[in-house]
């Protein structure tokens, strides 16, 4: 009987030591959890970090500037202000080249050019006036638009290897010479001198055609007279006239 009792009670502890160690080893796996657990918080807090800094960043640049800054890169006329925050930590910004009333440029397609606006940094476009007339005397006022518009377009775009739609072509306008010489535009008429001190020369050294017409709608000619020029009617015959078009057009095609 002794035998037996004490037999019951080494089973007892048994199962007592193996309670204890069974209870030991859940807590260890336990600790493994929590750690794991732990380690895949701090990742995912780490993620939202670089997540949450991207999107300030993207805030602060939207990413049409950058990839604006890197359509640039072939364009001569474009300054590229390397502060890009992908470069220097900076904000981006694309300049282009300037302009000035009377500069002389030459197009890709070696033609040049007199800048008959001031063009700034800002602006990729730039307005020009070609020197040369290009009436063969085939032009006159009611047929010259559409040349310029079709035919003459068509050529600088082929030329330089263009779309149709990145260039318009067009008379100088009343708007134009008012910048040029600095007269409000309501002020210029037939009878108007347009040479002064400011309008440069080469607006009035020649003859040219403008794009307004008088009362009887005739068109107004720029007609230098004697070292001055004013605004006169165009008389016939017709297609004597002197036609030099003004483009307007991406700076990107300049040289």
């Amino acid at each position: 009987m002794k035998l037996i009792s004490k037999l019951k009670q080494n089973i007892k502890e048994m199962k007592e030591a193996d309670e204890i160690v069974k209870s030991e080893y859940d807590t260890e796996e336990d600790k493994k959890e929590d750690k794991i657990v732990r380690i895949t918080l701090i990742i995912l807090g780490i993620l939202l970090l670089i997540l949450f800094i991207v999107i300030i960043l993207a805030i602060k640049t939207p990413i049409y500037k950058v990839f604006k800054t890197y359509s640039n890169l072939d364009n001569p006329n474009a300054v590229i202000n390397s502060d890009n925050p992908y470069i220097n930590g900076n904000s981006t910004t694309t300049t282009y080249k300037k302009y000035k009333i009377g500069d002389i440029v030459t197009l890709k397609n070696n033609t040049k050019w007199y800048v008959i606006q001031d063009s700034d940094e800002n602006e990729p476009i730039v307005i020009l006036l070609n020197p040369n007339n290009i009436n063969d005397g085939s032009l006159n006022y009611q047929n010259v638009d559409n040349y310029l518009d079709t035919t003459y377009k068509n050529s600088i775009a082929t030329s330089l290897k263009t779309d149709i739609t990145s260039i318009t072509t067009r008379l100088i306008s009343l708007y134009d010479l008012s910048i040029l010489s600095g007269i409000p535009e309501e002020q210029l008429d037939v009878g108007s001198t347009i040479s002064n001190n400011k309008t440069p020369k080469f607006i009035y050294e020649t003859q040219n055609m403008t794009n307004y017409l008088d009362e009887e709608n005739r068109p107004v000619l720029i007609c230098p007279n004697n070292g001055t020029a004013v605004l006169c009617s165009g008389n016939p015959p017709l297609n004597a006239w002197v036609v030099k078009p003004v483009i307007e057009i991406p700076k990107d095609f300049i040289k």
